[in-house]
C-alpha cells in the first residue's frame, strides 16, 4: 500500500513538473511591425528545434500555434520578407503577452520588387538583373529631375540634347525601345518615336518612393516596347493608420528647397499625408525652375586637343521691336559658357485618395499632372547658317501629361487567385512644336494630343500550401487616339493659317489615327523548399490594330484616304536563379521581346531637306532575342540559412 501511493506521488509529481516545464497546448501569437506597431500578414513562424513546429500569420497578423513539443526555453523564429529574422524563447513571448515585434530591414526591404511580375517578390528570386533605387537613396542623391536621379544613381545612361532632356538608354536601347511604367500604368503612347524622348521628365522625383529599373526584354509581363528594358517608378501610397490604440487619424508630410548653381535652378517641394482607419489621402505639389544652363570652362576633347570652333556657339537671337537681332557673345571664352536658350519652367501635381475597407482590399485613385514651359531645342538654336542663326526660335510645349488611374489590388483569396490587381487609366498627353526661321515672321507650329484608355488585369495564384509553385496571369487592353494639327502663326498679328493653307505636313494624318492592343501571358514559376533554386517560364500573345485617315492638303493630294496595318506577335521567356548560401549567386534567362508598330512608326509624316519620310502600312514588329548569364559574389559577412537569406556586403556580378 505504500508502495502504491510512493507510486502514485512520483507520478503526480513528474505529471506537475512537466506541466510547469511545457506551455499551453494552444497559444495564439500576434505579429506587429515595430515602428507602425501595424499586423504583419504572412509571417513565417517555426520552431529552432523542428521546422515542422510553427504557422503563419492570417490577416490579423495572428497565429494559432500547437507547442506541446516544446518547452518555455525553446526558440521561435520569425521570419518575414523585409523585416529582421527573430529568434525568441516561448516564456518570453508568454512575458510578452503573446505580441512579437518585427524591426524593419532596409537592406531587406531594398531587395523586394515589384516590377519582375507585378507582384511582390524577392530580387534574388528574378533571372532578370534588377536595380532598385528606394526613395531614401533618391533624397541623398538630391537630383534634380527623375532623369538626372536615373544617371546619378547609375546603371542608366541619359542622352540630353537640351537642358529640358533626358532620354533613358538601357542596353544600348532607348525611346520606344524602353518601357518607361508609372504606377503601373504604361507612359509609352502611340507617338513615342525612335529618336530621343524627354516623356521620363514628367513624373515628379520628389514624391516616388521607388525606382526600379529592369534591364533587359521584358515583354512577358509589360508587351511592346520592353525591349531594353523596364522603368518603374512608384509614387509614394497614402499611409492609414492602421495601428491599434492611439489616435484614429495621422497627418504627417514634408518640404524642400533645392538650388543648383550650374543652372540657377530652383525646386521647391511640398507634400502632405492623412490617413484614418480606412482612407487616406497624400497630395504633392513641385514647382521648378530651370535657368540657362552655364557648362563647364575646360573646353577640352579626351585627346586633349581643343575643340573645333564651330562647335561653341557665339550667337543667339533676340525679338527687339519686331525684328529679329543677332547678339554676338563676344570672343572671350566666360561670353560662351551660358547656354542662352535653354532653361524652362515645370509644375508638377499629385494626390492620391485610398480606401481600405479591410487588409484584404484596397482602393486607389491617382490623379497626376505635369505642365512645362516651352523647352528650347538647344542643339537646334546652335545650328548655323551661311554664318548666322538658321532658327530664331525652336521649342517643345508646352508639355502637358495628365493620368489618371484607379485601382483595386485584392489579397489572400482562394478560388481563381490569391491576388489581384485590377487598373483602370485614362492619359491625355499634349507634345507641340515650334519653330521660326530667322528673320522670317511666320511661326511653324506641329501639335499632338494624344488620349490613351488602358485597362489592366493581373492574377496571382500559388499552386500549392507551401507556396512554391504559382502561376502569374493577366490581359491588357489599350486604346490611343492621336490628333495632330500643323500650321504657321504671324507672329505680328496672331493672324493663323492651319493645314489646308499654312504649307505645313500634320505629323500623322489629319483625319484622326488609332491604336488599339489586346494582350494576355501566362507566367509559372517554381521554387525549391529551401528556396536556393527557382525556374520560370512564360508566354504573352499581342494583337495590335492600327488606323490613320488622310486630309488633302494645298501642297499634296494623298493617293489614299485611309492606311490599316494590324501586326501580332508572340514571346516567351525561360529563365532559373541558383541561390546557394555561400554568398554566390547565377541567373540565366532566354527571353524574346519586340516593338510594334505605332502610329508614329508607320503614318509619320515628315519633311527634311528635300525628302518626305511617307506612311508604311506593311511595317513589321521589331524583334529581338536575348541570352543572359549573370554569375554575382557577396562579399561580406551576416549569410543566415533560413528563406529569407538576403546576402549583405558588397556585391559583384558578371554578365
Amino acid at each position: 500500500m505504500k508502495q502504491s501511493l510512493l507510486t502514485l506521488l512520483l507520478l503526480l509529481g513528474t505529471a506537475l513538473a512537466l506541466c510547469a516545464e511545457a506551455p499551453n497546448l494552444i497559444v495564439e501569437v500576434t505579429v506587429y511591425d515595430f515602428e507602425t506597431n501595424e499586423p504583419l500578414i504572412g509571417v513565417n513562424i517555426e520552431a529552432a528545434k523542428d521546422p515542422s513546429i510553427g504557422g503563419s500569420t492570417d490577416i490579423d497578423g495572428k497565429a494559432t500555434l500547437d507547442l506541446l513539443q516544446l518547452t518555455t526555453r525553446d526558440t521561435l523564429i520569425f521570419s518575414y520578407v523585409g523585416y529582421k529574422e527573430l529568434r525568441i524563447p516561448v516564456f518570453q513571448i508568454r512575458n510578452n503577452g503573446n505580441k512579437v515585434y518585427l524591426k524593419p530591414d532596409a537592406a531587406l526591404l531594398q531587395g523586394v520588387t515589384v516590377t519582375a511580375n507585378k507582384f511582390e517578390e524577392r530580387e534574388e528570386d528574378s533571372p532578370s538583373k534588377i536595380e532598385v533605387i528606394s526613395r531614401e537613396e533618391q533624397q541623398f542623391l538630391n537630383s534634380g529631375n527623375t532623369a538626372e536621379a536615373l544617371e546619378d544613381a547609375g546603371g542608366v545612361f541619359i542622352q540630353r540634347s537640351q537642358l529640358g532632356g533626358g532620354s533613358p538608354v538601357i542596353r544600348g536601347f532607348e525611346a520606344n525601345k524602353v518601357l518607361i511604367v508609372v504606377d503601373g500604368v504604361r507612359l509609352n503612347n502611340a507617338i513615342f518615336r525612335n529618336g530621343h524622348l524627354q516623356n521620363v521628365l514628367t513624373v515628379d522625383n520628389d514624391i516616388l518612393s521607388s525606382i526600379e529599373v529592369v534591364y533587359g526584354p521584358s515583354a512577358i509581363i509589360y508587351g511592346s516596347d520592353a525591349i531594353g528594358g523596364v522603368l518603374s517608378l512608384t509614387t509614394v501610397d497614402p499611409k492609414l493608420q492602421l495601428a491599434k490604440g492611439g489616435p484614429d487619424s495621422r497627418t504627417d508630410g514634408s518640404y524642400s528647397v533645392r538650388y543648383g548653381s550650374a543652372d540657377n535652378s530652383q525646386v521647391y517641394h511640398f507634400d502632405v499625408n492623412y490617413g484614418a482607419r480606412k482612407w487616406g489621402f497624400v497630395t504633392s505639389l513641385t514647382y521648378s525652375d530651370f535657368n540657362d544652363l552655364r557648362s563647364g570652362s575646360d573646353f577640352r576633347i579626351l585627346d586633349g586637343e581643343p575643340i573645333p570652333e564651330d562647335w561653341i556657339r557665339r550667337y543667339y537671337v533676340e525679338r527687339i521691336n519686331n525684328e529679329d537681332i543677332v547678339i554676338g557673345f563676344g570672343n572671350t571664352e566666360t561670353d560662351t559658357l551660358l547656354q542662352r536658350g535653354s532653361g524652362y519652367e515645370q509644375f508638377d501635381f499629385l494626390t492620391k485618395v485610398r480606401y481600405q475597407p479591410n487588409l484584404n482590399v484596397s482602393h486607389t485613385l491617382n490623379v497626376q499632372f505635369s505642365n512645362t514651359g516651352n523647352i528650347p531645342r538647344y542643339d537646334r538654336l546652335t545650328e548655323l547658317r551661311n554664318g548666322l542663326p538658321k532658327f530664331a526660335e525652336w521649342y517643345y510645349g508646352p508639355q502637358t501629361r495628365l493620368m489618371t488611374s484607379f485601382q483595386t489590388r485584392i489579397r489572400n483569396q482562394e478560388r481563381f487567385f490569391t491576388e489581384a490587381n485590377i487598373t483602370a487609366a485614362f492619359q491625355r498627353i499634349d507634345e507641340d512644336r515650334y519653330d521660326r526661321r530667322l528673320n522670317n515672321i511666320l511661326r511653324a507650329y506641329s501639335t499632338n494630343d494624344v488620349y490613351v484608355g488602358s485597362v489592366n488585369a493581373d492574377f496571382l495564384k500559388y499552386l500549392n500550401e507551401e507556396r512554391s509553385s504559382r502561376i502569374s496571369y493577366g490581359v491588357e487592353y489599350l486604346y490611343n487616339y492621336v490628333d495632330s494639327r500643323a500650321g504657321r502663326v504671324n507672329i505680328n498679328d496672331g493672324e493663323g493659317r492651319g493645314d489646308l493653307f499654312g504649307g505645313e505636313f500634320t505629323r500623322y494624318g489629319a483625319g484622326g489615327n488609332t491604336m488599339t492592343t489586346l494582350a494576355a501571358y501566362g507566367l509559372y514559376r517554381w521554387q525549391s523548399r529551401d528556396s536556393l533554386l527557382t525556374l520560370q517560364a512564360g508566354g504573352r500573345f499581342t494583337q495590335v490594330n492600327l488606323s490613320t485617315l488622310f486630309t488633302d492638303t494645298s501642297i499634296i493630294v494623298w493617293p489614299f484616304e485611309e492606311i490599316t496595318a494590324s501586326p501580332s506577335d508572340f514571346t516567351w521567356s525561360a529563365g532559373f536563379t541558383y541561390n546557394p548560401r555561400t554568398g554566390t549567386q547565377v541567373r540565366g534567362l532566354v527571353s524574346t521581346a519586340f516593338h510594334s508598330p505605332n502610329v508614329d512608326d508607320f503614318a509619320r509624316i515628315r519633311e527634311k531637306n528635300g525628302f518626305i519620310t511617307m506612311p508604311n502600312p506593311d511595317l513589321q514588329s521589331e524583334r529581338a532575342i536575348s541570352y543572359e548569364l549573370t554569375v554575382g559574389q557577396t562579399l561580406g559577412s551576416n549569410y543566415r540559412s533560413d528563406n529569407t537569406d538576403r546576402l549583405r556586403g558588397r556585391r559583384f556580378e558578371a554578365s
